[in-house]
């Protein structure tokens, strides 16, 4: 049969034509990987971009506070800490099991203290009494430390965003959210407000021997998650 008699093309090649087939596959195989290369690039950028989005580990002082907190390497001057508006954010999600008792979820009133003096605040929080005075106050005397109050009602399975200017005087927030079960270590939180320093570099191009800019008070931004029955975490970050 003359089907016999045929063979493979590639058989028949000589040498220097597989040589040249050789070349060309592996230039076919460096174009893919130059053409998805950029592609690759970009979602693994995109990952990292991610990853440097989540909100830094927080500057939390949970008693009367003698130093300034770790990685605090500059302090405001005393006349510095003055009103601000919008100076203090605080981002609150709650689980939809918040606060749970008898098998339902409830809501829960949620204390915003600003404080010039932590002491008052940290006598207070250290029981169940004092929480429910905490919680239970419409005003505080200021030479009690307490300047300001706020009261929200946080409701299961939410996200809010509360925005409050900072009181004259106020270096330190303090937390109380109102659960059934008030264990103080569970429920209540102290945190101080960062002093920043603004970076000097556009100063500098202006007028190369102008002193650095002073720290100043930082503008707080609060993390808060409400578990069922206790504050599950809480981070912080200022600028």
């Amino acid at each position: 049969m003359g089907t016999r008699n045929l063979k493979p093309e590639a058989q028949n090649l000589k040498p220097e034509t597989r040589e040249e087939t050789d070349v060309c596959l592996m230039s076919c195989f460096l174009s893919l990987i130059f053409f998805f290369l950029p592609f690759a690039m970009v979602v693994m950028a995109g990952c990292g971009a991610s990853q440097e989005q989540k909100p830094p580990p927080a500057i939390i002082d949970n008693e009367p506070p003698s130093e300034m907190p770790p990685g605090e390497k500059v302090a405001a001057s005393p006349d510095s800490w003055i009103f601000e508006r919008r100076a203090i954010l605080l981002r609150v999600q709650s689980v939809a099991a918040l606060n749970r008792y008898q098998d339902r979820a409830h809501t829960l009133l949620l204390g915003i203290y600003q404080l010039s003096d932590p002491n008052g605040f940290n006598t207070m929080r250290a029981s169940k009494e004092g929480l429910q005075e905490l919680l239970g106050k419409e005003r505080f005397d200021a030479s009690g430390g307490i300047l300001a109050a706020e009261k929200r009602v946080i409701r299961p399975d939410r996200a809010e965003v509360i925005i409050l200017d900072r009181a004259e005087a106020a270096q330190y927030v303090g937390i109380v959210a109102g659960y059934f079960d008030l264990i103080p270590e569970r429920v209540s939180y102290l945190i101080r407000i960062p002093a920043v320093q603004d970076d000097k570099t556009g100063l500098a191009q202006i007028n190369p021997l102008a002193d650095p800019p002073s720290p100043r008070p930082g503008r707080l931004r609060i993390w808060l998650e409400l578990d069922r029955d206790r504050i599950e975490s809480i981070r912080t970050d200022a600028d």
